[in-house]
């Protein structure tokens, strides 16, 4: 096994130490586009390098639904245990190859959980209206003070499976650390959960302007691959200093 699908093996395991909060990711997408590795660098912190597929690098929008968050141990806040999440983010590893994710936005329906990610974690987290049909597998994001808005509508095609390592599935799915950078300082965050259980999708409305909300080139093309997901239980823990 090549050492970047065994790096990815090792960092999905279940860090040794409490969680710090508990919640559900439901009714997940994603929606995969091959993009320039420069352009990409050009946007890291410091300490993170793009990670490439057979030389090729990925931007990545993720929507999903997320219920059931409390603080490990206690009780569900009402007021704060639900909300929708629309994400843009990378592949990414540190110099000495730990493999992760780095976001470039995370958009959000709830305002104060947008403030306590932000000063928790430091992450890019925007407060935007997002919607899901009552019916079917659509999606939309409007970002407040932005002109353009983002529409998603997908159908989910082909047997649930969970990705072998050493495929592209793999790569882009099987990512369980996020790094993150706080007062000029890199960190990482992990999440822990069972292997995605997923189908590829058929992708009938979609949108890159999340890309164009962070600076980044839209690709003016069709993505290169589509996934959905039902589900995953999560668990996550603290954000650790990472060193050069």
């Amino acid at each position: 096994m090549d050492p970047s699908t065994q790096a990815l093996i090792t960092a999905r395991q279940r860090p040794v130490g409490r969680a710090i909060l508990t919640q559900k990711w439901d009714n997940l997408f994603f929606i995969h586009w091959k993009h320039d590795a420069a352009e990409i660098q050009k946007r890291l912190p410091a300490g993170l390098f793009v990670d490439t597929f057979n030389g090729e690098a990925f931007l990545s929008i993720i929507g999903f639904q997320m219920s059931a968050i409390r603080p490990f141990g206690l009780p569900a806040v009402p007021f704060l245990s639900s909300l929708n999440e629309l994400n843009v983010r990378t592949y990414v590893r540190t110099a000495d190859g730990k493999p992760g994710i780095y976001f470039f936005s995370l958009d959000c329906d709830h305002w104060l959980a947008v403030k306590i990610a932000q000063l928790a974690f430091g992450l890019n987290y925007k407060y935007a209206q997002l919607m899901w049909a009552s019916k079917g597998n659509q999606f939309s994001c409007k970002r407040f003070n932005v002109a353009n808005g983002a529409n998603y509508s997908w159908a989910p095609q082909g047997s649930p499976t969970t990705a072998a390592p050493g495929t592209l599935e793999f790569f882009l799915l099987e990512r369980y650390i996020f790094f993150t950078e706080r007062k000029k300082q890199l960190w990482a965050g992990q999440v822990y959960h069972a292997p995605y259980v997923f189908t590829s999708a058929n992708l009938q409305e979609w949108s890159e302007a999340p890309f164009e909300w962070n600076q980044l080139l839209p690709t003016h093309s069709a993505p290169h691959l589509v996934h959905a997901c039902r589900g995953v239980a999560i668990e996550a823990f603290p954000l650790t200093l990472v060193h050069a």
